[in-house]
């Protein structure tokens, strides 16, 4: 796989545990929203909420947003990220 698909894969993920609504669920969107701009912060010390599997795609978005400098709504549809804006940052 190539970086943009493994951030496009990475992203993917963290969507599904998003719409699990989960303990981890808040934390992914809110890592997938500090991908969007720098308005949207987001504390490292929430890694601890992934397993894994979770971990290591959380750590992957974030390398592949550095890599590629592709922003998160090129595979994420708008209506998801204005989800994650309206239930956690609103």
């Amino acid at each position: 796989m190539n970086e943009n698909e493994q951030y496009k894969a990475a992203l993917e993920r963290l969507v599904k545990l998003y719409e699990m609504n989960t303990g981890a669920s808040e934390s992914a969107a809110k890592l997938i929203l500090s991908l969007c701009n720098e308005y949207w912060s987001f504390n490292t010390l929430e890694l601890i909420r992934f397993d894994r599997a979770n971990l290591k795609a959380a750590l992957t978005a974030i390398e592949g947003r550095v890599v590629t400098m592709e922003h998160p709504s090129r595979f994420i549809p708008t209506k998801i990220i204005d989800e994650m804006v309206s239930k956690y940052i609103n």
